[in-house]
């Protein structure tokens, strides 16, 4: 059975000596959780609770380079997700020579390792939030992957929370491209939603009404992204913003939903 706690007091020695041998002998606890070494799907419980914490360790300045860019091409995703959340710490840190590879890990074809690229950034951005936004600049260049811009989008909403301003600055760049991306609508309706709850709400309305001008407003994002309380402090404008969506694109039965939203009197949870 799995002991995280033994798991990461054995890495912690390892990573004070450095040495790859010792690194390698550490890390072989994890083959008594099935699921990593079987290379399946982990579950994002889990992910966040072992595999976080364990790359983090192995972000200490002497664990070498050479090792973790190993690591990020294991061929298991959970040995490349704990080198997804050391190279985060330490190109958050300021070293350079690993952004090139963080950003691959970002956009990894295996859910697990982007979760835990974008939780390490979520965790430790705001302490290094120069180096945070440089990241997520980017990692939101039109020219990403759609799996990068979820991982963006995905951190930028919990860096929201204490820097509004900037996150909102972030999401302003991007293209019709990247918004209407279906793998965007989930991840960038939460960003929007904490960037307006966090203080910015007349900003993510002028910025709703430009993309609801568009030609083809992402209206699932901002459909999500309304349906939340932070709309209902200002609900003729929300509405107002709807009936525009609606004029532009059609009713539906989400439009109607949300619309009935804004109109309740007693605040609840945003869309699930």
């Amino acid at each position: 059975m799995l002991n995280r706690d033994e798991l990461l007091i054995d890495l912690k020695g390892a990573a004070r000596l450095g040495s790859p041998e010792a690194l390698d002998l550490a890390l072989e606890g994890l083959a008594a959780w099935e699921a990593f070494a079987a290379n399946a799907r982990l579950e994002d419980k889990a992910v966040v609770k072992v595999l976080v914490p364990l790359g983090e360790v192995l972000a200490a300045p002497t664990v070498p380079a050479d090792y973790l860019r190993t690591l990020a091409d294991h061929p298991l995703a959970g040995g490349r997700a704990l080198a997804a959340a050391a190279l985060a710490l330490r190109v958050l840190r300021g070293e350079t020579g690993f952004a090139a590879t963080l950003t691959r890990l970002a956009g990894d074809k295996r859910a697990e390792v982007r979760l835990v690229a974008s939780t390490a950034l979520a965790r430790h951005g705001s302490t290094h939030f120069a180096a945070a936004e440089a990241l997520l600049k980017a990692w939101l260049q039109p020219n990403g992957s759609p799996r990068l811009l979820a991982t963006a989008l995905q951190a930028a909403t919990a860096l929201a929370t204490q820097h509004p301003r900037q996150i909102l600055a972030l999401l302003q760049r991007l293209t019709p491209q990247q918004y209407i991306l279906p793998e965007a609508q989930r991840p960038l309706s939460e960003a929007l939603k904490q960037t307006a709850a966090a203080g910015e709400s007349a900003g993510v309305l002028a910025l709703l009404a430009a993309w609801v001008e568009a030609a083809n407003p992402p209206t699932e994002a901002i459909l999500r992204a309304l349906h939340a309380n932070w709309a209902r402090q200002t609900p003729a404008a929300a509405l107002q913003l709807l009936a525009a969506l609606e004029a532009a694109v059609g009713d539906s039965r989400p439009l109607r939903r949300t619309r009935e939203f804004l109109e309740q009197n007693n605040p609840t949870e945003g869309m699930a």
